[in-house]
């Protein structure tokens, strides 16, 4: 009576691709977390560098002012050390 004399083959071939198509399911969801995963790393090392941009750009700036107060500071200096040597190179002649 039994029309299908393979039913029990049948029956086991699609249970092996029931477990294999169970195994790339659950494959292809570990790589759509993985993928999500990514993506959000992703944003995340965008707004680091966008962080790490602005605070280049102010160190840049604070450099800047830094040197600018060294080279007065030297140049005050320079004023000190002109007007010692001459008020000493005119006390040494006596006056």
């Amino acid at each position: 009576m039994d029309h299908y004399p393979d039913a029990p083959a049948r029956v086991s071939d699609i249970t092996r691709i029931e477990a294999q198509l169970s195994q790339i399911a659950e494959t292809l969801q570990t790589l759509v977390r993985v993928e999500t995963r990514q993506a959000e790393q992703d944003r995340r090392i965008v707004s680091l560098e966008e962080r790490t941009s602005d605070t280049d750009k102010e160190i840049l700036r604070v450099d800047r002012k830094l040197d600018k107060w060294i080279w007065l500071a030297t140049g005050a200096w320079a004023v000190v050390v002109c007007l010692f040597e001459v008020y000493r190179v005119y006390a040494m002649q006596g006056h």
